[in-house]
């Protein structure tokens, strides 16, 4: 049950522009893109209020100027700002050579100015942060840089056989300042907010700062290919690469910033084409991931990134599309995915036995060799049949039906904590539609979800699982754990036409 209504206005101004031209016998190619996002949001908070203020006997604390109690109930006020921009300059030579290159520059700057007022209606002065009504204040400054340069070679060793190698050097410089935290009249604040202060104020709307961290970071990834095409219908892979995520430094300032993860990938596959256009694809890959970054909830309610050991993926995936005749056409995909750790891994790291610590004897802190990665599905899959014929000289009908299928999922890592919030069911949805084409004018009648099936998308709870989650049943409702489901049934007509 929601106590405060909620809200969301999200708007946002993009540009983009692209300049392309010659040099000598190369062809040169500025990217450029900037966007400004502005999101303002208005949340309810009350089963935070609940379970930490009622149950746990802190609303006894809360007070209003008069002395008297108030009732504990919260909000979240919130105004992200966003900024980002970014500039790429790409050099290729002549693709109708034996060797070619491709090679370039690139900068991008992501800005997120952070702001959430957590706000319990009618709180005395002296129990808020300076300046503000909120019991707790986020103002901060996200501020996320990247740097890299890149290149790729690709040689033909045979008229059919080409290799491709190429790498990027990279850089990343990431920061986060500003303030977080109780204001100094709350009795137990003291781990953070005002009392945490070390500089005057830097982030506009801040009373002070008790977080200014950045982390840095260079390394270079790389990808090798080579392809075989013994003809113009059919192609054989074969690749060893490597990607990366920039690491970065947490909301909560106490808490040590986390690394960089990679991902290293080894895929072997084939491309299949046949008559009216059918094509036949199949890859198999092994995706090593190496301290992989994994969020959670932690104290206060704020989300931690932790870098969690080692994980496997190893997996298969193939799609079909077939022109049996004239006009339909039948499209299909299917993928297998065994996502599972490599390592040990204890989320507690100050715990002298993993094992014996937390609430669950262990299970809520450790995550062991084998154990499954949670949002990755085992089996996805979909399939979509498309009939097209001309009802006259002028007008075109369509009829389509699409079913998509998505497997069982874990939602934590954590055995325990993923006991709270129980497994995300597998669930398998059916759109259909019809329309009618003539010149640039198009109709369409659909229905997505017809059979109005409720598909687990993701779950959350609102403050740490343990809390919220009511694992003891402490309550008589239990817990409150929040599934977001797939749109229901949609029926609709769309009318567009083409410029």
């Amino acid at each position: 049950m929601q106590f405060n209504p909620e809200r969301l206005k999200d708007k946002w101004s993009p540009a983009a522009l692209t300049v392309e031209g010659k040099i000598a016998n190369l062809d040169v190619t500025y990217a450029g893109s900037y966007m400004r996002r502005q999101v303002d949001s208005e949340l309810d908070y009350s089963d935070y209020a609940y379970f930490y203020n009622e149950l746990s006997g802190y609303g006894a604390y809360w007070y209003d100027n008069a002395g008297d109690s108030i009732v504990p109930n919260q909000l979240i006020q919130a105004d992200d700002s966003f900024k980002k921009i970014s500039h790429e300059l790409r050099f290729t030579s002549p693709a109708d050579k034996r060797l070619r290159l491709v090679a370039g520059l690139f900068y991008q700057r992501q800005e997120h100015n952070i702001e959430q007022n957590y706000i319990i209606p009618g709180l005395a002065d002296d129990l808020t942060v300076p300046g503000t009504n909120n019991v707790w204040l986020t103002k901060q400054l996200r501020v996320d840089r990247d740097y890299a340069a890149f290149g790729e070679l690709s040689f033909d060793i045979m008229p059919k056989l080409t290799a491709t190698a190429g790498g990027r050097w990279y850089k990343f410089d990431n920061s986060l300042k500003g303030f977080f935290g109780f204001g100094e009249g709350y009795a137990f604040g003291g781990s953070t907010g005002v009392s945490q202060c070390f500089a005057p104020p830097e982030v506009s709307g801040s009373p002070c700062t008790n977080l200014d961290k950045r982390v840095k970071g260079t390394g270079f990834v790389h990808r090798l290919n080579l392809t075989y095409k013994p003809n113009d219908d059919l192609l054989f892979y074969a690749t060893w690469s490597r990607g990366f995520r920039p690491g970065g430094v947490n909301r909560r300032g106490s808490l040590p910033p986390y690394a960089a993860d990679y991902l290293t990938n080894y895929e072997a596959g084939a491309k299949f084409s046949f008559g009216r256009g059918s094509h036949f694809n199949v890859a198999a890959y092994i995706e090593d991931w190496n301290d992989m970054q994994v969020s959670l909830l932690g104290e206060n309610g704020l989300t931690v990134v932790r870098n969690v050991g080692k994980a496997r993926i190893t997996g298969v995936e193939a799609d079909l599309l077939l022109r049996p005749m004239q006009g339909l056409t039948w499209s299909t995909g299917v993928s297998y995915n065994h996502a599972v750790l490599r390592e040990d891994f204890c989320f507690d790291q100050a715990a002298l036995d993993c094992r014996d610590a937390g609430l669950f004897g262990g299970l809520d802190l450790i995550a062991e060799k084998g154990d499954k990665l949670p949002l990755t599905a085992p089996w996805k899959g979909s399939t979509s049949l498309r009939y097209e014929w001309n009802l006259n000289s002028d007008i075109k009908a369509n009829v389509q039906g699409v079913l998509t299928y998505e497997g069982t999922r874990r939602r934590d890592l954590r055995p325990g904590i993923n006991d709270i919030f129980g497994n995300m069911k597998s669930y398998a949805e059916a759109d259909v539609s019809a329309g009618l084409d003539k010149g640039s004018w198009s109709v369409d009648l659909f229905v997505k979800n017809l059979f109005d099936v409720r598909g687990q998308l993701s779950k959350g709870i609102q403050c740490r699982e343990e809390v919220c989650g009511d694992p003891f049943g402490v309550t008589a409702s239990g817990g409150k754990t929040y599934t977001v489901i797939t749109r229901p049934r949609t029926i609709g007509l769309r009318i567009g036409r083409k410029f």
